[in-house]
């Protein structure tokens, strides 16, 4: 999809792919578009048979004419090449929608749960966009969860407006990146929409992780992603390999609940006990990390959880000693980087002492890779060089810790690695709609 320049400078290099949305339906493939500029307008639309070609043939050509332009017409979150709603992807990946079975979803409150049977042993990605928040900012609003035969993705928009959620699967297990099997448009309709965000959840997805089973760690109390903390506490146990160390970060976005809660870790011949007191009754998470303790400067997250507490009340020496611990802000810098380069050096936050990073390639599965992050100093400032094999979407985040033990991000950064001059707008699907303006066409 392309646009074509006009004589107008303010309708010059309108991409016009991000106004036309191809829905699946339960019996019908449907195109709805939107123009964001009156004028004559040409849709071409082209097919394939996936079993007998790779070839895409012209299928029908429409001329549209569009008088007057949408009022304050925003382009699509995203443009996915297999398109929007439960299709034949889905299907494949063994994905089945309970709770929407449509391309469109609906919001007042900008709260939504999306439920789907799982019909396969999978592991599950998400990404959640907007065409004016950025996908950094976003990985805090949403998160998924495998339980009982059933993908779920719970989302609180932060604002109103259209978002994308793109969901992607693949066979539990299978390395590298994951394929887009679905996606939803969710329009968030309500008036003074403004939702907080989870707390942090490292890959946005919770229970046990992949790399669980290199370093060896395995749940041995809580083995699902959620946990209940009675009066205010819980203790949460892992067994993992006597060479792999084990970091922790609890987290909340109350920042009262910051400053009161504490996490107690004790290890003895590989087994794990990690105490949690969070005395602000309300919502928490518990991430958990894994290294080698010959090699800290990367960690790994094996398991994440949502803890819910009741609270309990505190004496008064306890809340006056814990409201004078630093570090306990709620709000974590969060930056997009763009580059084209397989290496990037991100500055560590002054202040800082004792710094490690984890480094993920969103919706994709990659195995430990030696050497790949390195916490390094240069010139005076401490830096993390991280070098991007793959082309795609990653997320670094920073922690600082105590004792190597207890972690608390300070930094949280999207990193885009794009080829060089790429326009990622590269349509794959088996149907495809490609419509642009006519700037002087005799009909």
């Amino acid at each position: 999809m392309q646009g074509q320049k006009s004589k107008n400078p303010e309708e010059e290099n309108v991409l016009l792919d991000r106004f036309v949305m191809f829905e699946h339906t339960a019996n019908l493939l449907r195109f709805s578009i939107r123009f964001p500029l009156k004028g004559k307008f040409k849709m071409d639309i082209f097919g394939l048979d996936v079993d007998e070609s790779d070839i895409f043939d012209l299928a029908c050509t429409y001329i549209i004419q569009c008088n007057e332009a949408k009022k304050n017409c925003l382009p699509l979150p995203d443009v996915p090449p297999i398109g929007w709603g439960p299709g034949a992807n889905a299907k494949e990946a063994g994905l089945k929608p309970i709770t929407h079975d449509g391309a469109i979803i609906v919001t007042k409150d900008g709260n939504v749960e999306i439920r789907l049977a799982a019909e396969k042993n999978i592991q599950l990605h998400q990404m959640l966009k907007h065409a004016l928040i950025d996908e950094a900012t976003l990985s805090n609003y949403a998160v998924t969860r495998l339980e009982n035969g059933e993908a779920v993705v719970n989302i609180r928009l932060p604002q109103g407006g259209e978002y994308a959620l793109k969901l992607y699967a693949d066979e539990v297990g299978a390395e590298g990146a994951a394929p887009n099997v679905l996606n939803y448009l969710i329009k968030s309709e309500g008036k003074n929409v403004s939702n907080a965000p989870f707390p942090n959840v490292s890959d946005g997805s919770l229970g046990p992780k992949p790399q669980a089973d290199h370093f060896g760690v395995k749940a041995t109390s809580h083995k699902g992603g959620n946990i209940q903390g009675k009066n205010g506490k819980a203790r949460v146990e892992f067994q993992a390999k006597k060479d792999t160390q084990l970091m922790v970060e609890l987290h909340s976005s109350d920042e009262h609940a910051c400053k009161k809660m504490m996490v107690t870790p004790t290890e003895k011949d590989g087994k794990w006990v990690f105490d949690l007191d969070m005395p602000e009754a309300g919502e928490y998470s518990l991430n958990v990390f894994a290294c080698n303790k010959n090699s800290t400067d990367r960690v790994y997250n094996v398991h994440s959880y949502l803890v819910s507490s009741d609270g309990r009340k505190m004496e008064t020496d306890e809340m006056d000693s814990r409201s004078k611990r630093k570090h306990t802000q709620t709000h974590i810098p969060i930056e997009t980087v763009q580059t084209s380069d397989n290496e990037v050096l991100i500055p560590i936050p002054p202040g800082f002492d004792d710094v490690c990073a984890s480094l993920h390639r969103r919706n994709a599965n990659d195995p430990p890779t030696p050497g790949q992050v390195e916490v390094m100093e240069q010139d005076g400032m401490k830096l993390v060089r991280a070098h991007l094999p793959e082309f795609g979407e990653y997320q670094l985040s920073l922690y600082d810790r105590e004792r190597r033990l207890v972690g608390r991000n300070v930094a949280k950064y999207q990193i885009n690695r794009r080829p060089p001059g790429e326009s990622w707008h590269v349509m794959l699907s088996s149907v495809q709609g490609h419509l642009k303006r006519l700037i002087s066409m005799p009909l």
